[in-house]
């Protein structure tokens, strides 16, 4: 899937480099992320904004604002309560939340500059995120 500036998300069939649907989501696209675990696709807007689509057809599933600004890492992870997914964002902050109802679970704080990633360890309870103040961060 690609995203682009006009807020038009495309899917790919990477077999053939065809493509396989299209949708206008409103609003610039910075970070997509499939979640494997099922036909879902995250897409993080410059306003704080993510939305959660159904892959197969684009259709909304979920709204969320964990930010006040731009969403630059958005990934999926399978917790015991369901599925959540952690974001992260210029305003300097790691979020998780419910992927399903959209709540807010957690905000981490403690990157005193923009987040540029965040990503879950496979197997444990552990979020890595790095920001452009030059530090990495293990929150456990």
């Amino acid at each position: 899937a690609t995203g682009d500036k006009d807020g038009v998300c495309r899917m790919w069939d990477v077999r053939t480099g065809q493509g396989v649907c299209h949708a206008s989501l409103g609003s610039e696209i910075l970070s997509l992320s499939f979640n494997r675990g099922s036909s879902h696709i995250a897409a993080g807007f410059v306003d704080g904004w993510c939305r959660v689509y159904d892959a197969s057809g684009l259709g909304e599933a979920t709204s969320l604002r964990p930010h006040d600004t731009e969403v630059r890492s958005l990934c999926f992870a399978q917790e015991q309560s369901g599925e959540v997914l952690f974001t992260g964002s210029f305003d300097g902050s790691v979020a998780v939340s419910d992927a399903e109802s959209g709540d807010l679970l957690q905000r981490m704080e403690g990157h005193s500059d923009r987040v540029v990633q965040a990503a879950p360890h496979p197997e444990r309870p552990w979020l890595l995120s790095c920001s452009v103040d030059k530090t990495l961060r293990l929150w456990m």
